[in-house]
């Protein structure tokens, strides 16, 4: 394999993880701040 491309190769999954881990802290936050409200409004 080349350097180029596996440089590349490294530099995508680096870049999907890294948008995956945003997405599930972003998703585990909405989640969480629905159910603070719903507490709160009992």
């Amino acid at each position: 394999m080349h350097i180029i491309t596996y440089t590349a190769l490294c530099y995508g999954l680096t870049a999907v993880i890294s948008l995956l881990v945003i997405a599930i802290v972003i998703g585990v936050n909405s989640v969480v701040s629905k159910l603070e409200s719903k507490s709160e409004s009992k």
